[in-house]
C-alpha cells in the first residue's frame, strides 16, 4: 500500500512516476515496477478490451425508477451501512472527500459527496448507478476489491481508465460474517493532491463495524438467507418443542412448518423422550420420520450460558447408505462453478438452486456444449442426496442391444456371455442418488416403455431376472434435441417426456449470453495456465470473441483458448494465435470497414474533386476512377450530377 504523501514534492514526484509507468503500458504494454496487485488487474482490464481513454463511468441504472428498484434490491445493506457511512463521511468532512458504498456486482448505491466537488463527482458519473467492476472501467478501487477480496488503495496511475487519473480510492470490502462472501465495498474517493486524507486503515475499521451490525442477534434477514443455503434439513424447536424455524430442505423434504411440534415430525407420543436428548446435551442415532424415510438425526442443544432455550435437529442419510456410495460415482461440479453474469443464466442459477431441494424429475434442454452436465452435477451436489451416488449414462454413446443390460442390469446367464454372478445396472448403482441420462432423445423406443414404467413403479427387474427390485432414484435426463418435436415425428413418446419434464431447464447457447464471455475466458486462462504458463489477451481479442458465434459453445471456447495458449510464443495471446476459423472474423471485419470507408469516400466526392482527377487523366474516365478509388460507372453519374 501506498504511504500517506505530506509534501508537495514528494507527491508530485511519486504521481510523475506513476503517470509515465501508465502511459508505457497503453502504448508499449509493459507492465514495470507496479505492485502485484496492479499489475495482476492491468492485465484483467485489458484482457477485457477496457478502453483505456475513459473518462466516464458507465451508469447501469439511469431513471429514478431504475434507481429506486436498485435501492430496493440492495436494501438490506443499506439499512446497516448507513449509519457508519455517515459517521466516516463526519470524521473526514474537512476533506474533499467522498464516501462511497457498493453492492457485491460494484455498482454504486450510496454516496456522500461534498457540495464543492459535487459537479467534478457528478461529471465523471461517479453518481449512484454506476458500474465500478473491473469488467466496465478496469482496475480502481471497488472493483479490484471486489476480485481480490481484500482491502486496496488505488493512486492516479495506478486506474486503468484516463478517468481515473485525478483520483485517489481506498477501498475495503464488506463480508458477511458467517459466509465471508463480499456483500459490498465501502469506498474512499478524493483528489490526490490530498492523498493524506485517504487512510486505508480508517475505511478497515468502518467496513468491519458494518460486518458486526450485520451478524448481531437482532438482525437474522442475513442469517436465514445462509441457513437456507445449507442442503440437509434444519429445524429448531424451542423448550417447550415447537417448531420455531426450519430451512427451505426440510419444508420441501420433511412436509413440514413452524409451530408443529417435534414430537408430531419424529412420531413420538411425547416430548419427554427429546427433552432427555437434549439433557445430554447432544446425540446421534438413526431414526424413521413420519414419511418413512431414514434419516441420521444429530440433536443439539440451544442454550446461551447455562440457560436452556431448546434445540436443534440436524438430519442427514443414514451412515449405513452413505458408505455404499462409489467414490467413482460422484460429482465433480457444484452449483458455485456455474459462471453467470448474463441475466438468464442468473435466472437459470436461481432455478437449480431451487430445483436441486426437489425430488422431481428434471429434464435440461440446450444445445451441444452448452454445459447440461454441469447443471445436472449441480443440482444433484447441492441437494440432500450430495453425498449419494452420481450416476451418468450417454444413451446415444451406447450400442442399442447393449443399452438395456447397462441400464437396468442383469441376473446371471441371462443370455450368452453374460458374467455367471450378473451385473448391477445404472438405476442400481444409483440407488439413493441420482441418474443422468444424457442425450435421452437417443434411447430406444421399446426402452422408453420400461423407463416409464420404472418411474412410475419406482422399481427394476433385471434381464433374465424374476424379482422387482425397489429403488430410490433422482433422475435427470439432457437432451440437445427438441423432445416436443420428437414426440410429434413419432420417436419420442409423449406420456414419457410428460413424466420427465416436471421441471424444464434450459442452457442458452453461448451467443446468446454474451456477458459470460470475459468471465469464461478469464475461467480458462487461469485453469488452463497452471499448465500452460501463465497468459492473458492482446487488446482487441475479446471484441473478436465477443462477436464469434460460438456454435460449439463453452466446450468450443475451451478448446480454443486451449490452442491459443499452445501457440503463444509470448505471454500475450494474439488473434493469430486462435484456430483460423476464429481469427479471420477479424479480416473479415476489417476488409468490411474497409469497403464502408470506401462507400463514405465515394459518397464524398465533391465537384472541384471529380474536375481536378479529369483535369489530371486529360478526361480519361478509367484513369480519373482509378485515381479517385471508385467505378467509372460512379465518374458517369457525378458527371451527370455536376452537370459538366
Amino acid at each position: 500500500m501506498l504511504k500517506a504523501i505530506h509534501s508537495f514534492e514528494k507527491f508530485s514526484a511519486t504521481d510523475l512516476h506513476l503517470i509515465k509507468k501508465w502511459e508505457r503500458f497503453h502504448t508499449d504494454g509493459i507492465i514495470v515496477g507496479q505492485r502485484p496487485t496492479v499489475a495482476a488487474s492491468w492485465k484483467r482490464s485489458k484482457m477485457y478490451d477496457i478502453d483505456y481513454s475513459l473518462k466516464q463511468v458507465p451508469l447501469l441504472y439511469q431513471t429514478d425508477n431504475e434507481l429506486h428498484e436498485m435501492k430496493e434490491q440492495n436494501q438490506t445493506l443499506l439499512h446497516f451501512a448507513a449509519p457508519f457511512i455517515q459517521q466516516l463521511y463526519s470524521e473526514v468532512s474537512h476533506e474533499d472527500i467522498n464516501i462511497v458504498l457498493s453492492n457485491e456486482q460494484g455498482i454504486l448505491i450510496d454516496q456522500l459527496v461534498p457540495v464543492h466537488i459535487q459537479k467534478e463527482v457528478e461529471k465523471i458519473s461517479f453518481v449512484p448507478g454506476a458500474d465500478l467492476s473491473e469488467l466496465a472501467v478496469g482496475t480502481n478501487a471497488i472493483g479490484t476489491a471486489l476480485v481480490e477480496k481484500k482491502p486496496v488503495q488505488i493512486f492516479s496511475g495506478e486506474h486503468f481508465v484516463e478517468g481515473g487519473l485525478p483520483w485517489v480510492c481506498s477501498a475495503a470490502p464488506i463480508l458477511d460474517p458467517l459466509t465471508n462472501e463480499v456483500l459490498g465495498i465501502l469506498n474512499m474517493t478524493g483528489n490526490k493532491k490530498v492523498v493524506q486524507a485517504h487512510d486505508l486503515n480508517l475505511v478497515i475499521n468502518y467496513a468491519l463495524k458494518i460486518q458486526k451490525a450485520i451478524v448481531t442477534p437482532h438482525h437474522t434477514l442475513i442469517n436465514q438467507t445462509i441457513f437456507d443455503h445449507v442442503a440437509q434439513p434444519i429445524v429448531i424447536f424451542d423448550i417447550k418443542g415447537r417448531i420455531t424455524q426450519c430451512n427451505v430442505p426440510a419444508k420441501q423434504l420433511l412436509k413440514i412448518h413452524n409451530g408443529i411440534s417435534v414430537s408430531e415430525l419424529l412420531g413420538r407420543t411425547s416430548f419427554t423422550e427429546i427433552q432427555r436428548l437434549l439433557g445430554r446435551n447432544e446425540l446421534q442415532e438413526l431414526m424413521t420420520v413420519k414419511d418413512g424415510t431414514e434419516w441420521k438425526l444429530k440433536v443439539d442443544a440451544y442454550q446461551i450460558g447455562e440457560h436452556l432455550l431448546g434445540g436443534v435437529l440436524l438430519f442427514e442419510k443414514g451412515k449405513e447408505v452413505v458408505q455404499e456410495s462409489s467414490h467413482s460415482h460422484q460429482t465433480r461440479y457444484h452449483l458455485d462453478q456455474i459462471i453467470a453474469a448474463d441475466p438468464a443464466m442468473l435466472k437459470l442459477k436461481e432455478k437449480v438452486k431451487k430445483a436441486s431441494y426437489s425430488e422431481s424429475n428434471v429434464l435440461i434442454s440446450g444445445e451441444s456444449g452448452t454445459g447440461k452436465e454441469l447443471i445436472a452435477q449441480s443440482l444433484h451436489s447441492s441437494g440432500p442426496r450430495a453425498h449419494q451416488p452420481f450416476v451418468s449414462i450417454n444413451c446415444g454413446a451406447i450400442p442399442k442391444e447393449l443399452l438395456s443390460s447397462e441400464l437396468f442390469g442383469y441376473d446371471g446367464g441371462a443370455f450368452t456371455g453374460a458374467k455367471a454372478k450378473g451385473k448391477k445396472g445404472k438405476f442400481i448403482l444409483a440407488n439413493n442418488g441420482t441418474i443422468f441420462l444424457d442425450e435421452v432423445a437417443e434411447l430406444p423406443f421399446e426402452l422408453q416403455v420400461y423407463l416409464l414404467r420404472v418411474l412410475e413403479e419406482r422399481e427394476i427387474v433385471p434381464i433374465g431376472g424374476e424379482k422387482s427390485i425397489p429403488i430410490q432414484v433422482r433422475v435427470i435426463v439432457a437432451s440437445h434435441k427438441n423432445l416436443k418435436e420428437e414426440v410429434k415425428k413419432g420417436t419420442f413418446r409423449q406420456d414419457l417426456y410428460y413424466r420427465l419434464q416436471v421441471i424444464s431447464l434450459h442452457v442458452p447457447p453461448l451467443r446468446d449470453r454474451k456477458k459470460d464471455i470475459p468471465l469464461l475466458v478469464d475461467d480458462c486462462l487461469k485453469k488452463l495456465g497452471k499448465k500452460e504458463g501463465a497468459a492473458c489477451l492482446e487488446a482487441g481479442v475479446m471484441e473478436t470473441l465477443l462477436n464469434y458465434n460460438w456454435e460449439g459453445n463453452i466446450r468450443e471456447l475451451k478448446n480454443s483458448i486451449e490452442y491459443a495458449l499452445f501457440q503463444a510464443e509470448t505471454d500475450y495471446i494474439s488473434l493469430t494465435d486462435f484456430p483460423e476459423e476464429i481469427s479471420c472474423i477479424a479480416n473479415r471485419s476489417s476488409k468490411q470497414q474497409e469497403s464502408s470507408n470506401l462507400v463514405t469516400f465515394r459518397s464524398k466526392i465533391d465537384q472541384p474533386m471529380l474536375i481536378e482527377a479529369l483535369n489530371q487523366t486529360g478526361g480519361n474516365i478509367t484513369h480519373a476512377a482509378k485515381m479517385l478509388n471508385t467505378s467509372r460507372v460512379t465518374i458517369y453519374r457525378k458527371i451527370k450530377e455536376f452537370n459538366l
